[in-house]
């Protein structure tokens, strides 16, 4: 009896390949799920706030982050008189998911000063209100006296705003420098931020001299 064996051989590998196509594509729609799963869910919540406490005036800021869920973080520093640094994480090359449900504490820096030559550091939480002092009620589009922090669930693409193994403060400038706090955190957001991944953003701002002083929040 003659088997055709060659036959036997074709539609077993169409068959292989129907099934591989079919796994790839509810491979694509698990993943397509669960990036519309985690848009949905909303952005992870991320707050920034001073470990000095309320009306505690300092020429150092000491910020911190907290977040409700693990997740990658972002944040960066401008001060009084313009100097800008990352603050978490340490090197562009280093994406660490950060555990909820502690206080991460962001390096201690130099506040900066104002023309009355006076750091401060910063005094109102999230909840507690917007006490806008009467030199940046003026300069909206001012920045400086300012933490920006940013949360993911995805890696942020660090690679966007590094040079040579080491932050690119230019690039970094262009993006906040001149803009409101919260106009700075969207441009940060849009800028590192995974393509359709939703970025919980929140900023901290400090004034000094004569001035009141303050943190505003979102």
């Amino acid at each position: 009896m003659y088997t055709n064996d060659w036959g036997s051989g074709m539609r077993g590998s169409r068959a292989a390949s129907v099934l591989g196509v079919a796994a790839l594509a509810v491979g694509a729609l698990a993943s397509s799920a669960a990036a519309q799963q985690g848009s949905s869910r909303g952005a992870p919540n991320i707050r920034v706030y001073s470990r000095s406490g309320v009306g505690v005036v300092s020429n150092y800021v000491e910020p911190a982050i907290e977040i409700s869920e693990n997740a990658y973080v972002f944040a960066v520093s401008l001060d009084l008189n313009g100097q800008i640094q990352v603050l978490q994480p340490d090197f562009p090359g280093i994406s660490v998911r950060i555990a909820s449900g502690r206080e991460l504490k962001l390096p201690n820096f130099f506040a900066g000063f104002t023309n009355g030559g006076t750091g401060v550091g910063t005094a109102y939480g999230r909840n507690v209100g917007d006490y806008r002092s009467t030199a940046y009620a003026a300069q909206e589009n001012d920045t400086r006296g300012t933490v920006i922090a940013l949360a993911s669930r995805a890696p942020f693409n660090l690679d966007r705003i590094a040079s040579a193994g080491d932050w690119n403060i230019s690039a970094i400038r262009g993006l906040i420098e001149y803009r409101s706090p919260a106009a700075a955190a969207q441009a940060l957001a849009s800028y590192l931020g995974a393509r359709g991944e939703p970025i919980g953003r929140d900023y901290m701002r400090f004034a000094g001299g004569r001035q009141n002083y303050y943190a505003s929040s979102y």
